[in-house]
């Protein structure tokens, strides 16, 4: 039928560019909607004060579709006074908007005239309608105004939003000389940081510059991590960093000093925004020449900086004394070294509120003992408790009574902090609070110490680790161990029943490891509870009484993470006794991978009714799938690992109910005379957004099946075998109009087809590696 009507169109030669774009639309997408138009409301807010306005979370209003909720844009049901806009959305909008809010068909955007008005929209339409030519005669006084759009709706970031960047970037630098408009610019914009760096990037690209100099050396999840591990208070930071990266301002500086058209349409860009949050990574000396012009534009609306350098911060003396950080509020300094550590520096900081240390130190201070004597203490102040009298019982040589005493402190096994790192202290009378992090480690043969304190009172956290030791009891005298220790290892060791007890007597312990150990338990008494208690870790260890170790672990009341793997006993999940089932009220996360054997069942996971994270298997048999969420209240699971499953007839529609998995990874899974698709109902909406499927053999129907989830945004998969017509396999992904990155590890045997399937898909959003 399509080739009847395609071949009577190009005969009668009645289709412009335009209709056969829009015929091939309506055939070639899979999503395509019967109305395939916008419409967009701008209404004035105070004509929606009252009850007409559905709400927020905290006043009942719903946010508009594709509007970012930060801008308070609201939908309606019935319009007041309303300016409309209808345009056709993937003809007359160049750009494409994320679909991410559910199956709730809208074709309606919701603008308040506060964020965004008609006549402003209508300017970035007419400018998004000729994307594809450099605009001779821009306007660089609209430039904050396109930006403001750009970050106010939610585009995808795909290759016509890349392209649309870089013309827009074109033709600024094309008309950034014309003096009547150079600094006659709008309102500065604050615009998301992810933005930020696509526009970094395509001005990048566009002067040729190496990737490498856009490369992301601390990300925010490890700036978050280094915060949750070091300081023990809540730390008041924006983690959604501007990364900047040393190397490229320093490239940048050196071009534009002999291209002032180029510096121009810089400064233009920099004037137009304002950046409040940044990390700078300093990689190199020669940032102390960079001109003052670009130091300014970059840093003077920072409010929140973290400097991460292993050279010296003379950069930032720099800055200091030329006043760009008036408007610093939090001040973080990561493995910096300076040269001259001085209260000067920061008197040109007029809103400093808090400055966090983390591994930097001045070789002119010489304030570290008070630390460094503080970590030495606790160290000798442990061994004096463990080797007390108390103890003399408490520590054996393995298989044999013979009392193995600890060590003496060796001094040159201390391993910590030497270097003048700053301390704590107020700066000209501000109550600025500085926090440093602060490590000692100290090796033994029976015992290992670690402790971690941002100041000379404060400890963060310390770690007890044993090692190769039969331990029967444990004893601390000094309280500062049992309001302290937050985390405790024992390794190759063997641990009696009144060792355990012990250890639930220390309040403040957080965590708790047990690997390779040999365990012999008896009955616990049930009246013993540790609140604190959030992890558990047993690993590759030998239970005795293994009956018993349920109770061992339901005194963990408020246990998150329960970890047991490759242990030598019977699964602590196969007991049908009522009172040695784990019930657990608060866990979140279970990784459960136990060798498989006839006793091994999932019957009595009914008490635990809030499992967020499911990490389970190796080599359960056929039917375990269908057994493990067919008599489980798994409803709550999110994230599902399953490893070595051996997956068949009996597993069918197994995982139909699964609806809020959101991560699903399936890892050496043998399927036998059954696909991947049919743990599923094709019928259902699944809102899978990472998918990992390692090892093992796909269809074609398992690729459409994929294709059609509809909120995947990272698939990887390291395929065994195809044992098909591998063209029709690669062709099966319907990737044309998917939002979500694609790794696939393949046989080099496929190079053929996987060249034709890059040219297919037309993205570079996605990674193959041949094997």
């Amino acid at each position: 039928m399509l080739k009847i009507i395609w071949k009577k169109l190009v005969a009668k030669q009645i289709c412009s560019q335009k209709i056969i774009v829009l015929f091939v639309s309506f055939f070639l997408n899979a999503s395509f909607q019967a109305d395939n138009h916008l419409i967009l409301h701008f209404y004035e807010p105070p004509v929606y004060k009252g009850s007409d306005l559905p709400c927020d979370k905290e006043n009942g209003r719903f946010f508009s579709r594709y509007v970012k909720k930060k801008y308070k844009c609201f939908r309606h049901n019935e319009c007041i006074d309303c300016k409309k806009i209808t345009i056709e959305k993937n003809i007359e909008l160049k750009l494409n908007l994320k679909s991410l809010d559910g199956d709730i068909i809208d074709n309606s955007i919701y603008l308040n005239t506060n964020v965004l008005k008609y006549n402003e929209f209508l300017y970035f339409f007419n400018l998004c309608r000729a994307s594809s030519e450099i605009k001779e005669n821009f306007e660089t006084k609209n430039f904050s105004l396109i930006l403001r759009i750009l970050d106010i709706l939610k585009f995808k970031k795909d290759k016509n939003f890349k392209e649309f960047i870089r013309i827009l970037l074109l033709s600024v630098i094309l008309n950034a000389q014309s003096s009547s408009q150079r600094y006659n610019l709008d309102k500065e914009s604050i615009i998301s940081s992810s933005l930020l760096h696509m526009f970094l990037g395509e001005f990048g690209k566009i002067y040729l510059f190496e990737t490498s100099l856009f490369k992301e050396y601390l990300s925010d999840k490890t700036i978050k991590e280094i915060f949750d591990n070091n300081f023990n208070m809540n730390y008041r930071i924006n983690t959604k960093f501007v990364h900047i990266n040393s190397c490229f301002i320093v490239r940048l500086d050196k071009y534009i000093r002999y291209n002032l058209c180029s510096k121009e349409a810089f400064m233009i860009f920099f004037n137009c925004i304002r950046i409040s949050s940044m990390i700078m990574v300093c990689l190199e000396e020669s940032l102390k020449n960079i001109s003052f012009d670009i130091s300014k534009l970059i840093f003077s609306y920072v409010e929140e900086i973290c400097f991460h350098s292993r050279e010296s911060m003379k950069y930032f003396e720099y800055l200091c004394d030329s006043m760009f950080f008036k408007h610093i509020k939090i001040l973080v300094l990561i493995y910096c070294n300076f040269y001259i550590f001085s209260e000067r520096i920061f008197e040109n900081f007029k809103s400093l509120e808090c400055i966090y240390l983390v591994d930097s130190y001045s070789i002119n201070l010489n304030l570290q003992s008070m630390i460094y004597s503080y970590l030495r203490n606790l160290l000798y102040m442990f061994y004096d408790d463990i080797s007390s009298d108390k103890n003399a019982s408490s520590f054996f040589e393995i298989g044999t009574e013979k009392y193995d005493k600890p060590e003496s402190i060796n001094e040159e096994c201390i391993v910590g902090t030497k270097t003048p790192f700053m301390i704590s202290r107020e700066i000209k009378d501000k109550e600025n609070y500085m926090i440093s992090h602060n490590i000692i480690i100290y090796v033994s043969k029976l015992f290992e110490f670690n402790a971690l304190v941002s100041d000379s009172k404060s400890i963060k956290k310390l770690c007890l680790t044993f090692k190769n030791i039969h331990l029967k009891t444990l004893y601390f005298d000094n309280s500062v161990f049992i309001t302290n220790i937050k985390e405790m290892s024992m390794q190759d060791s063997e641990l009696t029943n009144g060792f355990l007890r012990s250890i639930l007597t220390i309040t403040s312990l957080e965590k708790i490891e047990i690997l390779r150990c040999k365990v012999c338990i008896e009955k616990m008494d049930t009246h013993i509870k540790h609140l604190n208690m959030r992890s558990l870790s047993i690993f590759g260890t030998s239970v005795e009484n293994s009956d018993e170790l349920p109770q061992f672990i339901n005194c963990m009341t408020n246990l998150k993470i329960l970890t047991l793997q490759y242990n030598k006993t019977s699964s602590v999940f196969s007991n049908n006794v009522q009172e040695n089932i784990i019930k657990l009220d608060y866990l979140k996360t279970l990784d459960l991978r136990e060798e498989f054997n006839s006793n091994n069942y999932f019957t009595n996971f009914s008490g635990l009714k809030t499992i967020d994270t499911l990490k389970i298997g190796y080599g359960y048999k056929e039917g375990s799938i269908f057994c493990l969420f067919s008599e489980n209240n798994l409803a709550s699971v999110r994230v599902l690992f399953l490893f070595k499953f051996t997956i068949g007839n009996n597993d069918i529609n197994a995982m139909k109910n699964c609806k809020k998995i959101q991560k699903l990874v399936l890892t050496e899974c043998e399927f036998r005379e059954t696909y991947f698709y049919q743990l599923f109902d094709s019928h259902e909406v699944y809102i899978i957004e990472v998918l990992e499927l390692k090892n093992i053999s796909l269809s074609m129907l398992d690729c459409l099946f994929i294709s059609k989830l509809r909120n995947l945004k990272f698939l990887n998969l390291k395929i065994k075998h195809i044992n098909f017509d591998s063209i029709k396999w690669f062709n099966s992904f319907n990737l044309q109009e998917s939002n979500f990155k694609l790794q696939m590890i393949v046989s080099k045997k496929y190079w053929i087809e996987i060249e034709q399937f890059k040219e297919m898909i037309g993205t570079n959003n996605f990674e193959i590696i041949l094997c």
